[in-house]
């Protein structure tokens, strides 16, 4: 192929079991192959052992190597040490359990923009120096490589700038990571998500940095990251910060210090299973949460503290406040009592409100659900003791998904607004019933409503 197709610019082979090469070159031929290849996407070929080396691929701007069970060999010659490919943009390799390292010395790859890398069960580490061969390096995704440790070899004291243009960083499932970059050498970095690094016990930053900055970080979410402890001391500097998702880190001990005057921008704050972790502290709204002029969507744990204690939340003062998710815990519940919501409890421009896993709710209480009357999408879900909706709902409901609650028996007729476009109905056996298609008893009170999923 590399004699007879020397034009060849876009190389794709997907799905062909039987196919164990696709160039004959020697490996120690350093004679480039393919002189206008600029795309190779190799694809579910699982007798594939070897690929053509890539630095014989002046032009190579796109590679994917996909479900090739039997690669196992190297992107460069075994004798190269930091190869260069000059034209690389993208590379993403993806289930090759059996691909094991980069090139010794790292992979001078100049223009590289993208590099995503998932399901390569032995590979060891990603490639060396990173911060300095791979300058242009925009998005960095890595899911589910076991054996990977760390990816990058900075000075943790370094304070020179790394990955100067990097956007977006990923990491899932590597549960042998211990540390990552700290987040205040990466100056473009805008997305940042953490999950499932079951050894990740660092900080992200510098362990010497008080208050560090985090000027273009947009959004934050770790999931899943049980030995994580601590954000940086004194806060955050991340002015325009969106979105904080926080989730299952099981030793967190805090929120960011300083939210209301670090955070300015915070519009989506959600804390779940972080049983270290009060966000109401003492029962009563974070203080400086109320100073979170932007904040449009909050999502929390409901303890019994916090329940018990939810005369003094302070949600009507969040005058920004259009979404809200309460998850119950068990004792959470068992606090709240039998009816949700108190009146008063929430704030009335709330346009999305989902309750969540609430054991011992009997009753909605439709007259202080009527207060919300910017509500449009109701979420019920995991309640097994709910069994009626008091009153009617808000006129301007538009959407009201129910499930997982078995013993509720009906709706109300004067429940289901004009203004209803979608029912959502799924594990609820009696409701479905009485609402099954013409025969239910009450078919009538939904057969106007346009949209209906039951299941």
């Amino acid at each position: 192929m590399h004699t007879l197709l020397p034009s060849l610019r876009i190389l794709k082979v997907f799905d062909c079991p039987e196919v164990e090469s696709y160039y004959d070159g020697s490996r120690g031929n350093t004679t480039i192959l393919f002189p206008n290849l600029c795309e190779l996407e190799l694809r579910r070929c699982p007798k594939l052992t070897e690929i053509v080396l890539l630095e014989k691929l002046p032009r190579l701007e796109r590679v994917k190597l996909r479900h090739l069970e039997s690669f196992s060999g190297s992107l460069a010659h075994v004798e190269s040490e930091c190869p260069k490919f000059l034209s690389l943009v993208h590379l993403e390799i993806e289930n090759c359990p059996n691909f094991v390292c980069f090139p010794d010395g790292g992979m001078d790859a100049p223009k590289l923009e993208e590099l995503r890398i998932s399901q390569c069960k032995k590979l060891r580490s990603l490639p060396e120096q990173m911060h300095t061969l791979l300058p242009s390096l925009r998005i960095l995704k890595v899911f589910d490589c076991p054996e990977v440790e760390s990816y990058y070899d900075g000075s943790r004291g370094n304070t020179t700038i790394l990955f100067p243009n990097l956007c977006e960083l990923e990491l899932s499932r590597c549960p042998k990571l211990t540390e990552i970059v700290p987040l205040e050498k990466l100056p473009r970095l805008e997305r940042v998500k953490l999950s499932h690094l079951e050894s990740f016990s660092g900080s992200l930053a510098h362990v010497e940095s008080e208050c560090p900055k985090f000027l273009s970080l947009v959004h934050l979410g770790i999931e899943n990251c049980p030995n994580f402890v601590c954000f940086p001391d004194g806060g955050m500097d991340a002015p325009k910060l969106k979105e904080l998702c926080i989730s299952e880190c099981k030793k967190l001990r805090s929120l960011p210090e300083q939210m209301h005057t670090l955070l300015p921008s915070l519009q989506k704050l959600k804390v779940f299973s972080c049983p270290e972790v009060e966000p109401f502290p003492q029962g009563v709204l974070l203080s400086n949460l109320q100073d979170l002029s932007n904040l449009q969507a909050l999502s929390f744990e409901c303890c019994r503290k916090l329940a018990a204690n939810r005369s003094l939340w302070g949600l009507t003062r969040l005058n920004s406040l259009r979404q809200l998710e309460i998850n119950f815990t068990e004792e959470g519940g068992e606090e709240m009592g039998c009816s949700f919501p108190d009146e008063g409890l929430l704030p009335t421009a709330l346009t999305h409100l989902a309750i969540h896993k609430h054991p011992n709710l009997t009753t909605i209480q439709g007259k202080v659900l009527r207060q919300l009357t910017s509500l449009q999408y109701l979420t019920i879900q995991g309640c097994p003791e709910v069994q009626c909706f008091l009153e009617e709902a808000p006129k301007s409901l538009k959407c009201l998904f129910i499930y997982e609650c078995p013993n509720i028996r009906c709706l109300p007729g004067e429940w289901l607004p004009t203004s209803l476009y979608l029912l959502y109905i799924r594990s609820c056996p009696l409701l479905e019933e009485r609402f099954r298609r013409e025969t239910g008893e009450d078919w009538p009170k939904i057969a106007h409503i346009r949209n209906m999923i039951m299941c």
